[in-house]
């Protein structure tokens, strides 16, 4: 697995499954990772990522966005951040 990480270089991985800290916390040593930090409802999990994609797509930073769609949705996700970036779309 961390073979595959290093050979694609992922900016952010998310995970959204129960109990996924001990996992993001191994592969926040390559990458900024985004888990539930308990076990969430769909509904929940899928107005976060409608809000956080829409902050990322408006220019936001990683850290920006999360910390925005987090306190609009109350989400119970960490985010575990070894570096912040913004996406920007390409033309």
């Amino acid at each position: 697995f961390t073979a595959l990480l290093d050979s694609c270089n992922p900016q952010l991985i998310l995970l959204t499954t129960c109990d996924s800290i001990p996992l993001a916390s191994e592969l926040a040593r390559s990458t900024n990772v985004i888990t539930a930090s308990r076990p969430t409802e769909l509904h929940q999990t899928l107005k976060w990522e409608k809000s956080f994609y829409h902050e990322l797509k408006t220019g936001k930073s990683l850290l920006q966005a999360f910390q925005r769609s987090k306190a609009m949705t109350r989400g119970p996700l960490a985010l575990f951040l070894k570096n912040d970036v913004r996406f920007v779309e390409s033309k």
